[in-house]
């Protein structure tokens, strides 16, 4: 069934009281339409937020799998250099130093997102500019407040 046979649509060529159909048949049509976006929205909302925990799950199991990846990773370094120089210290010791190597090379990383968290650019974009504390006299040069 077609919305044309559930609401059939007014004559556009009939007496002025036909304007009048017209407008309240285009009305509810846009008030169908609304509704229906609304309907649709709200699927749509529920469906993210399921996948929004979904993912949020997945990423946690993700976490711990790649956790127990990096600790077989540790052992099998540890078992390698053992069974190369039969020393389980120098196995544990390599395996110590990759893993401060690369816990400094993520803090480096971790100092550069936060600085660029702080805004630099802009930070000097408006120190360039007069500051708030600046008042402007009517000769137009700037004055400091309180001076």
């Amino acid at each position: 069934m077609s919305v044309t046979d559930e609401h059939p649509s007014p004559a556009r060529d009939g007496p002025p009281g036909d304007a009048l159909e017209l407008a309240k048949h285009s009305l509810e049509c846009a008030i169908q339409a609304v509704v229906a976006t609304g309907n649709l929205l709200r699927a749509e909302l529920k469906l993210a937020g399921a996948s929004a925990l979904a993912l949020a799950g997945l990423g946690f199991m993700l976490i711990v799998l790649a956790f127990g990846a990096w600790l077989g990773i540790n052992a099998v370094i540890v078992a390698a250099v053992f069974a190369w120089s039969g020393s389980v210290l120098l196995g544990s010791a390599v395996v110590f130093i990759a893993n401060a190597a690369g816990a400094v090379v993520v803090v480096a990383s971790m100092k550069r997102c936060w600085r660029d968290i702080g805004l630099p650019r802009t930070r000097r974009l408006l120190s360039r500019q007069p500051s708030d504390r600046d008042a402007i006299t009517p000769s137009g040069s700037t004055q400091e407040l309180g001076s």
